[in-house]
């Protein structure tokens, strides 16, 4: 059985070939690691390990290719690099990538077809993730490595800790004050502030001119009220900003689109610097939030991002470069239109309220997507939206009258809320979208309003929960309801589902708080149904039979 020990160093694997370029090592064979082809014919090693080698070479396609090219059929390599959250990737100036235990799926039929710029295919036998003293002694590597699934949710959630640092958000924003909305980046350890980008253009710098001449102190809105995503690939946290302060533009006093309002942010995680963003509603003027979740999701060959504010609209850009992709109206806004080849939102007719006048406006402020989160399915490539269907008829008032600081808010508006026109009476629905074409696969309508986030699972479900204290198990497919229950108040928050013992089980809220337009639309619009004012509790149900899987 012939070894290829690649960038042996001087403990070369005891009975391989170590090849290196540095002549003071124990290489048999010296060589350039970044010029292909290396001195060995086709398919000349059962074996091949690269320590801490794949982190140096100048492009990493390449150097997989030529690894696949020396390893017989069946042969197996063994890769070890440090993960781009431990400090040694970075404490190095001849590390040229920064990996996580997803990268190298690159090269499997895993990658569901976006690995189309290298032909080499490998399978995956296995992956092990070493963290820090630390995280062992949490009881973190153990979790990452006994559960796939927990390990994505570790590389993609719990790494909010970015190399070290927690990013956060903040909200309260609403009001006057001597400095604007931010995003800060802190150490982990210590809580020390490392960054601070604004959420809002500051006078005098890139985008500033979009508020007119408003002064920094009366700038307000464009919170950070929802947390970001982070892609470890590319090393950007997303993260979503709300509408500008007070709603509408005649009475904040401004015409332009006033940046950084409802608007995706690409930021570094390392300096917080601003790589780019997309602003979803420029000069936003009625509580339209863009700011909800951002999921990112590999389709048609393009690294993209999927995001939906109150108006029902699907957005979808390159996360990488922050391109417009496409936008998907789901079809209940009467608000703006979206032009669906450039992504340019014009306002329709009569819709840009003015001080004094009624506007007849759907969604109404609640929105018709809020911050239930909406999950994504890659069996059926569709999202899952929990959505209110109700409008409004709105007039705006002139307040705040002064702009000193302390004053400010959302402004006055007087509200008349109605059902949506085509929502058959009701208040809630569930709905299925093609991320690729925008088209409805299936609706579930009810009488109250959704009120809970949406959840998926590999086993084809998609679990979800109404006002009218419903939870509900739909065939993820066809829509199908598979299974309901009757909670003891309202289902409320973000569903969870988890494996213990072999056993799958799915965990929902019940609440009659979560701050929430639904408290005061289901009164209001559907006084027949009420729900009782206590019973909160964690519900938590099995899945029948041996379920783990699902």
């Amino acid at each position: 059985m012939r070894t290829l020990d690649v960038g042996c160093g001087i403990n070369k694997l005891p009975g391989s070939i170590g090849i290196d370029r540095n002549p003071a090592t124990r290489a048999d064979v010296l060589c350039e690691l970044d010029r292909f082809p290396y001195p060995f014919r086709d398919a000349s090693f059962d074996k091949l390990q690269a320590i801490h080698v794949i982190e140096h070479v100048s492009d990493v396609i390449k150097t997989m290719e030529e690894f696949h090219r020396l390893l017989r059929p069946g042969g197996e390599a063994l890769i070890v690099t440090p993960h781009y959250t431990d400090f040694s990737s970075f404490c190095d100036p001849t590390h040229r990538s920064h990996l996580t235990s997803f990268s190298l799926r690159y090269f499997t039929e895993k990658e569901f077809g976006f690995g189309y710029y290298s032909s080499a295919r490998f399978e995956e036998l296995s992956v092990h993730v070493k963290l820090l003293a630390l995280w062992r002694y949490l009881g973190f590597e153990l979790a990452v490595n006994a559960w796939p699934r927990f390990r994505r949710f570790w590389e993609y959630y719990l790494c909010y800790v970015v190399r070290g640092k927690v990013i956060a958000g903040i909200t309260g924003c609403s009001r006057y004050k001597d400095d604007v909305c931010f995003i800060t980046g802190h150490d982990a350890a210590t809580g020390k502030e490392l960054w601070r980008t604004s959420t809002v253009a500051r006078p005098g710098e890139p985008g500033g001119n979009t508020w007119g001449d408003l002064p920094l102190t009366f700038r307000a809105g464009s919170d950070a009220w929802i947390s970001g995503t982070y892609d470890p690939d590319a090393n950007l946290v997303y993260w979503g900003t709300a509408q500008a302060k007070p709603w509408a533009r005649a009475v904040r006093g401004t015409d332009g689109d006033a940046l950084y309002t409802n608007s995706t942010l690409a930021l570094d995680p390392d300096t917080g610097k601003m790589k780019w963003y997309y602003q979803h509603l420029p000069g936003e003027t009625q509580d339209m939030d863009e700011v909800f979740e951002r999921i990112l999701i590999d389709t048609g060959g393009r690294k993209s991002l999927f995001t939906m504010g109150k108006l029902g609209i699907l957005w979808q850009l390159d996360r990488t470069t922050g391109a417009f992709i496409s936008a998907s109206d789901l079809g209940y806004q009467n608000i703006v239109e979206v032009n669906p080849n450039s992504g340019k939102v014009t306002y329709r007719p009569g819709k840009i309220p003015q001080i004094g006048v009624e506007v007849d406006m759907c969604p109404s402020t609640a929105g018709f997507k809020s911050w239930r989160a909406m999950a994504y399915s890659p069996q059926t490539e569709a999202m899952y939206l929990p959505l209110n269907l109700n409008c409004e008829k709105a007039t705006f008032g002139a307040g705040p009258a002064e702009k000193v600081v302390g004053r400010g808010g959302t402004g006055a508006v007087r509200r008349r809320d109605y059902k949506h026109p085509l929502s058959d009476g009701n208040l809630g629905e569930f709905q299925a979208v093609d991320i690729k074409s925008g088209k409805t696969l299936w609706r579930h309508r009810v009488s109250s309003p959704m009120n809970t986030a949406a959840l998926t699972t590999a086993g084809g479900l998609v679990f979800a929960g109404d006002w009218d204290r419903h939870a509900y198990a739909y065939d993820a497919s066809t829509g199908k309801i598979l299974w309901q229950t009757r909670l003891p108040t309202s289902a409320q928050g973000f569903p969870i589902t988890y494996a213990a013992q072999g056993k799958q089980y799915v965990a929902l809220p019940a609440g009659i708080g979560g701050g929430s337009w639904s408290t005061l639309i289901a009164p209001e619009l559907a006084p027949n149904i009420r729900r009782p004012n206590s019973g909160n509790a964690l519900l938590v149900f099995a899945l029948p039979g041996d379920s783990a899987k699902r």
